[in-house]
């Protein structure tokens, strides 16, 4: 018997788009020489992705908690990522009805705006903590972050499928 064969638990599939994003937290605290010094920001881009597959999954109360794991491992004052994740997906779900079944280029550019509107939050409650940045990194890692957004999806599509299966 082959381990695609078992039926994958319940509570294990309500579970995986938290654990990826969780996972997405901890990759990017990775000390990574990058030349433009920043990285994508993976779990929001993840949820971004899981939001457009499988909606309505992410309860913004996991995303706070994601959020603060984000920032504790970022280096971020604690409450950037918190405030950052459940707006987005307050903003994604006033957008659901408007983007069914959206195609690749309408979802990346959807994606696009949810990258920027995250960034500018960000920026605003940087400078609410007292830590306003230059924009520049931040807009590097927004960059980074929307030209993942096809990789994600591809992932994302695939634990998705991988969660189906009975």
């Amino acid at each position: 018997m082959s381990l695609s064969a078992r039926p994958v638990p319940a509570a294990t599939r309500a579970s995986v788009p938290g654990a990826s994003l969780a996972a997405g937290a901890l990759l990017s605290a990775l000390p990574l020489p990058l030349a433009a010094g920043a990285l994508p920001n993976l779990p929001l881009i993840l949820l971004i992705a899981w939001s457009g597959v499988v909606p309505r999954l992410l309860p913004s109360w996991s995303l706070f908690v994601i959020g603060l794991l984000h920032d504790a491992v970022g280096g971020l004052p604690l409450g950037v990522s918190a405030l950052v994740l459940p707006a987005i997906r307050i903003a994604i779900r006033f957008g659901e009805e408007r983007m069914a079944n959206p195609g690749l280029a309408s979802g990346w550019l959807a994606a696009a705006a949810l990258v920027m509107l995250a960034t500018g939050l960000e920026l605003a409650a940087l400078a609410l903590a007292g830590r306003a940045p230059a924009p520049q990194p931040l807009l590097v890692q927004a960059a980074l972050t929307i030209l993942l957004y096809p990789a994600a999806l591809a992932l994302v599509a695939a634990l998705a499928r991988r969660m189906a299966r009975p």
